[in-house]
């Protein structure tokens, strides 16, 4: 969501947010105040270069969360493992790169979901190209330095 924020003024389509008690958060005017490129600027040491963490949490883009009648107990599903999410890589990565063709790239060559749950054992295979000295490694793409 971060990168996406970020990317507000980039992206191809909108980042709209819809937070507590519905209230609309629109981020496409928001722009980073330095070269968005420069995944430095945040991280440190490398720490945005691929493979992600195993330990890394995908986006969740729909909690299936819903209240009960007025009548009843309010009642909220705070059960992660439900959730629908984006896989974590492609996560990061359609904050900024959000067009359908890199999204159906993400998918079909990745193996990113944008609509599984946490137990769904998805694996994302973007390292094999995007990693550390892969073909399309991040810091190529990126212009950091080349690989590590």
């Amino acid at each position: 969501m971060v990168h996406g924020i970020h990317a507000g003024g980039f992206r191809k389509t909108p980042l709209q947010i819809v937070g507590f008690q519905g209230t609309l958060y629109d981020f496409s005017t928001v722009r980073f105040p330095a070269e968005l490129s420069n995944c430095n600027k945040c991280h440190v040491n490398g720490s945005y270069a691929l493979p992600i963490s195993a330990k890394a949490l995908g986006s969740t883009v729909d909690t299936r969360s819903t209240q009960a009648t007025l009548t009843a107990l309010r009642t909220v599903d705070v059960d992660p493992s439900n959730d629908v999410k984006i896989t974590p890589t492609a996560a990061a990565c359609s904050g900024c790169h959000d067009g359908a063709e890199v999204r159906t790239h993400m998918i079909r060559t990745g193996g990113a979901s944008f609509g599984t749950s946490t137990g769904a054992g998805v694996v994302e295979k973007c390292a094999s190209c995007h990693g550390p000295g892969k073909s399309e490694d991040v810091r190529k793409a990126h212009e950091l330095g080349g690989s590590r």
